[in-house]
């Protein structure tokens, strides 16, 4: 800006030379020669400055460029890596295998960190094709959920970190327990659990009314055990109204659980999320309850896995 303002100072005074009076015809010519001259230099500054104004322009629009290169690389960069774990079952019909499989990416926008568990078993590939499908639904919801909340007006961007447990696996069933935390907006993250429980027999998914028999009272069992149990773990009174919802005998208030045992099933878990049977700095909380206090109550197809 300096340049230009001593330029249109040159001009000024070239202008006042010309109107300036008793100048001879030489002086004037002269006169003449200067101006074009001056005019000649202000047209060069003021080229320079637009060849210097136009070369930042496009340095910054690399630089952008660059940048939004960078970001849709790292959107589209999800590792994908498979490691195996020493989770086997043999028999003398086939064997099952659980390998882990890592789904990361991150952008601006969100971060995703997930290891999930995928099945094998070269004697029956349609059940393991079948029962990782399933399992690949699950994850994909949570991931979808991540990837299309708006982080605007957040702490920090939304984000999913998930891992596995396998409780229990034999011939016949399957039940992992997948767990972690996300952040959707907030104060704070919240805690994830979910379980997958196979039967690999019949190759289908299962829930508490596919185990146990309808008419049966499993639900009034599973909801005195729990909350006797818990009225201890969180040592609070019986007419706790947080806990006496939560462990009403209703099947949605049971829907996350789990088997587990060595080779036979032991015992039956039961995950209630933050907030379902105590307030959130209680945590997640988990009841598990003996198998045995259930007979007679599972339906005919599941007693045949048993």
């Amino acid at each position: 800006m300096s340049i230009i303002r001593i330029a249109i100072l040159f001009k000024t005074d070239i202008l006042f030379i010309i109107n300036f009076n008793n100048i001879s015809m030489k002086g004037k010519k002269l006169i003449v020669v200067l101006v074009v001259l001056g005019l000649c230099f202000l047209s060069s500054v003021m080229a320079i400055v637009v060849a210097i104004l136009l070369s930042s322009m496009n340095t910054q629009n690399s630089q952008i460029n660059k940048l939004q290169q960078q970001l849709n690389q790292t959107s589209i960069n999800t590792t994908n890596s498979t490691t195996r774990i020493n989770t086997t079952v043999e028999t003398n019909e086939s064997v099952w295998t659980i390998e882990s499989q890592k789904d990361s990416s991150e952008t601006a926008n969100y971060m995703i960190d997930i290891t999930y568990p995928v099945l094998e078993n070269l004697d029956h590939p349609d059940t393991a094709a079948d029962v990782n499908s399933y399992i690949k639904s699950i994850v994909m919801q949570y991931k979808n959920e991540i990837m299309t909340t708006d982080p605007s007006g957040s702490y920090a961007k939304p984000s999913i970190e998930l891992d596995y447990e396998v409780k229990f696996l034999n011939s016949n069933l399957v039940s992992i327990v997948i767990s972690g935390s996300e952040y959707l907006g907030g104060v704070h993250p919240a805690s994830v659990y979910t379980a997958v429980n196979y039967d690999l027999s019949n190759n289908m998914s299962l829930a508490l009314s596919d185990v146990f028999n309808g008419s049966s009272a499993y639900l009034d069992t599973i909801s005195i055990k729990t909350r006797a149990k818990l009225i201890t773990l969180l040592g609070v009174d019986e007419s706790d109204s947080i806990l006496a919802g939560g462990t009403s005998a209703n099947v949605e208030n049971f829907g996350v659980f789990y088997f587990s045992g060595d080779k036979e099933i032991e015992t039956i878990g039961i995950i209630f999320g933050e907030y379902q049977v105590a307030p959130y700095a209680a945590g997640v909380q988990i009841v598990e309850l003996n198998e045995a206090m259930f007979s007679g109550m599972y339906n005919a197809e599941f007693s045949a896995l048993l």
